[in-house]
């Protein structure tokens, strides 16, 4: 099972996959070897028959097959001797053994020797294989072990036959290159998950098959080797598929005093020195060897030469099958299936704790099998400290909803481990012989399965150290008290059987255990968050209020004030404000602003203007452009200045760099209008503007429902967010307080403007040459409109007409598209883009009518 929470926590896993992408160097060969089949069956009355079946119909025969009935209270005796029946065997002989009976049997059409042993008192698994072994009914020289519910593809035989020995071309220790024969120490076949018969054991079985097929990818890489080094070079097999791997003979005895025999064995095979013998090819065919090329099996002296030497290495190293193929029962409920899991990590923790502990052999680790007993035990831990850390971080979130880090980050952990769980599983079912439609059935069934029982072995694993790490601390006191290691290895029970009610209170007890610990660090890191990070008034606006979204403010064209309904679509609503003092905006006229709590209003009798520091001089021809664009504007953004207390060409420096005065402006991360507003800001703005206490109160701000492409909103919007800015501290400083305006929460660090906004600033700063150019030109016309050159005076009367009331913001776009071809002014793009979207088809045709009205004097109000 996948460690919680996932595969960035496993940085050996994903080595194992990308070593799995390459290939297994040399050529696969046949040995002379003998092969027999070992099969433990205890309580296996309903598996017996198809599990010894598939041992018996194998395309390429087994020498031997054992089945060791290792006590049990069930029928499965009877049913190993109806399936023998049944296949054409007889019984030639019984014998009574210390503790059992040996029988064996015979077929006249199959060459395979079977041996049925039937112990009087149960025996686990591990001892029963040595049993076996000890007791010389098993002779071969390879010796498959295979679980009683185990069911082997017909060319398992085959398949483990043709992977046991490999002819390689390599380096040799004493310079250059010769041929090695390399004999695997262990075989480890790949397995799939049979179909359940209910729903839950449907679901496990699919989650099984899934993580079956990631499997292989991982074992996969675990057994390629690359180079000749003492860790790549190597295999690093964690363990072997348990239901069925082939031993060599000198590898056995099973290790009987552990809780997973399978994993102990593959350590310590992989751990053994290599012995080696040379041979001339001409003296291996003799013994009975073949290469195996193109699927056939050829002499080595026709492919290698009579004469060329090879180094025979009785190897260490363990190779994964995966053309060996077989089906096994997962447990049919998440009882059994917790208990299988418990039971798999007790092992990896037991048999880790057997070489690495001071004095149980931590010694003499080859560097292979440190590695993986190593990376697993890490990787297991490291899974639990994120899985702690997992509560902290929402805790962190639920108490600085501002820092989107943490939510984000976990989003973007959970979907890349997604992503990478569902391509490996699909490799692996690729590899497990599926077609694509297939696999991507195994996937599309398991990985969401497989993803939701991942929490399972992190429980497990805590459960499993609870068991073994006292367990352990005793046998270490008996060992220096001289008293006798206390036995470790037992009965081997299905994960189908009843699961006792102790298992069920200890992992109970565990799980709340793990539930305590996460909610206190959910609980403990929001106190600490809350404690050490002080929210300042942005955070206290945007996130201790109700949150508006941009999207009810995304208005084309835009509605009519006469039949606009109060408050914003996501606002409750709230009685209309009384109408304050009038002006030309309905969203911050001078005296609106400030007029709540005592606070006295803002604006009245003090005009902000467009002042310039410098000398006026006729504009350029993209000076004249932006003139055009500001004329429908300028006495809007006047009283905006005016109503919040603004410097009117601060303001306009502001929005200029902002949007270059389009009220149709998109910015690229979906900051919209004049004032490139989004939700947050929105959301801010709506919760200073309806703060009594707030000196920027202004109740009229978001009284209606507004467009935030709406010119006379958005600079009303634009200048609330900067006055709000230059509120705060450090604020009278022109660039902290835009910095603050771009990102309200991160744009200031310690009172200076913060890196990641350095050249945001420094862009707007630049702006200020133009604004400055275009206030010279506006305060010129003021004082005689005849100082400034025709074109420039002919748009500015379109700002006065507006000042003075004479047409409204629409009017004046027209007006100025007209004068804008008139001029020569090539911005005709822009005012059809305004007329059209923002305030209707209509308007657009509006453009000959205002030239003409303009030169008769007449009035055209909006």
């Amino acid at each position: 099972m996948i460690p919680f929470p996932g595969l960035m926590a496993m940085p050996t896993v994903l080595l194992n996959a990308a070593l799995s992408l390459g290939r297994e160097r040399g050529t696969a060969a046949l040995g002379p070897d003998r092969l027999a089949a070992v099969a433990p069956m205890y309580d296996e009355e309903a598996s017996a028959a198809r599990a010894l079946g598939s041992l018996l119909s194998q395309t390429e025969p087994f020498d031997e097959v054992l089945v060791s009935v290792n006590g049990g209270t069930d029928a499965t005796p009877a049913v190993v001797m109806e399936t023998l029946v049944a296949a054409g065997f007889t019984a030639v002989s019984a014998e009574e053994h210390a503790g059992c009976t040996v029988t064996r049997w015979r077929s006249e059409v199959s060459p395979t020797a079977v041996v049925v042993v039937e112990h009087d008192a149960p025996v686990s698994k591990a001892r029963s294989v040595n049993l076996a072994l000890e007791r010389g009914l098993v002779t071969a020289e390879r010796v498959l072990v295979v679980d009683g519910d185990t069911e082997l593809h017909p060319g398992f035989v085959t398949a483990v036959r043709r992977e046991t020995y490999r002819l390689v071309h390599r380096r040799l220790p004493e310079g250059g290159h010769g041929y090695v024969l390399e004999d695997a120490a262990l075989v480890s076949g790949a397995v799939r998950s049979l179909p359940g018969a209910t729903p839950q054991s449907r679901l496990i079985a699919a989650a099984r098959d899934a993580e079956y097929a990631f499997a292989a990818v991982v074992r996969g890489g675990q057994c390629r080797r690359v180079g000749d080094g003492a860790l790549l070079g190597r295999s690093r097999l964690y363990t072997v598929v348990g239901c069925g791997f082939v031993a060599r003979r000198d590898v056995l005895p099973v290790p009987d005093d552990t809780l997973t025999e399978d994993h102990d064995l593959t350590l310590a095979a992989q751990n053994l020195v290599p012995t080696e013998q040379r041979f001339t090819a001409e003296e291996l065919d003799r013994r009975g060897f073949r290469l195996v090329v193109n699927g056939r099996d050829r002499p080595l002296a026709t492919v290698i030469g009579a004469r060329a030497v090879v180094r025979l290495r009785r190897g260490s190293d363990a190779r994964f099958v995966p053309s060996a193929l077989m089906r096994t029962e997962d447990p049919p409920h998440l009882g059994g299936l917790l208990r299988q899991v418990e039971r798999w990590n007790a092992g990896g923790i037991e048999n880790a704790l057997k070489r690495v502990a001071p004095g149980e052999g931590s010694t003499g680790l080859a560097p292979n099998v440190a590695f993986a007993v190593y990376a697993a035990q890490v990787e297991n831990v490291l899974g639990l400290l994120l899985a702690l850390l997992l509560p902290a971080l929402l805790g962190v979130t639920y108490a600085l909803p501002h820092l989107p880090m943490p939510a984000a980050a976990l989003a973007a952990w959970l979907g890349l481990d997604l992503l990478l769980t569902l391509l490996l599983v699909l490799a692996g079912a690729r590899r497990l012989g599926s077609g694509w439609p297939a696999a991507l059935g195994v996937a599309a069934r398991g990985v969401a399965p497989l993803l939701a029982l991942r929490a399972l072995n992190a429980l497990a694993y805590v459960t499993a150290a609870t068991r073994v790490l006292p367990a352990f601390a005793a046998r270490r006191r008996a060992e220096r008290a001289g008293r006798a290691r206390p036995a470790v290895a037992t009965t081997w029970v299905r994960p189908r059987s009843h699961v006792g009610r102790s298992a069920h209170v200890r992992t109970a007890g565990v799980a709340a255990t793990v539930l305590l610990l996460g909610l206190s660090a959910f609980v403990g890191a929001v106190h600490v968050a809350r404690a050490t990070v002080q929210p300042g008034d942005a955070w206290r606006y945007l996130y201790a209020s109700r949150r508006l979204d941009q999207g009810d403010f995304e208005i084309l064209p835009l509605p009519s004030l006469a039949t606009a309904p109060a408050a914003a679509a996501s606002r409750p609503a709230a009685p209309e404000p009384d109408p304050g003092p009038r002006g030309l905006s309905p969203y911050c006229a001078p005296g609106m602003v400030g007029r709540g709590d005592g606070v006295a209003a803002r604006g009245e009798g003090d005009p902000r203007r467009l002042e310039p520091t410098g000398d006026y001089a006729p504009l350029s021809p993209w000076g004249l452009l932006m003139l055009a664009r500001l004329a429908p504007l300028l006495a809007h953004l006047e009283e905006a200045a005016t109503a919040y207390g603004l410097d009117a060409g601060f303001l306009l420096q502001v929005l200029v760099n902002e949007s270059y005065l389009d009220p149709l402006a998109q910015g690229p991360t979906g900051d919209l209008g004049l004032a490139q507003v989004t939700s947050d800001a929105l959301t801010l703005l709506a919760a200073v503007s309806a703060d009594p206490s707030s000196p920027l109160h202004n109740p009229h701000l978001f009284a209606r429902r507004a467009s935030a492409y709406d010119p006379e909103f958005s600079l009303c919007a634009g200048a609330a967010k900067l006055a709000w800015a230059a509120s705060q501290p450090h604020g009278d400083d022109r660039e902290v307080a835009y910095a603050r305006y771009i990102n309200p929460l991160d744009g200031v660090r310690d009172g200076v403007v913060a890196p990641t906004h350095v050249e945001l600033v420094a862009a707007m700063v630049q702006v200020g040459g133009l604004v400055d150019r275009l206030a010279a030109v506006v305060a010129a016309y003021r004082v005689d409109p005849d100082a400034v050159t025709p074109q420039e005076r002919a748009l500015l009367e379109v700002a006065g007409a507006v000042a003075a009331g004479e047409a409204g913001v629409e009017r004046a776009y027209a007006r100025v598209a007209a004068l804008a071809a008139e001029l020569g002014i090539e911005d005709a793009p822009f005012y059809a883009a305004v007329l059209d979207r923002l305030y209707g088809a209509s308007t657009a045709d509006a453009g000959l009518e205002a030239v003409t009205a303009l030169a008769s004097g007449a009035p055209a109000s909006r």
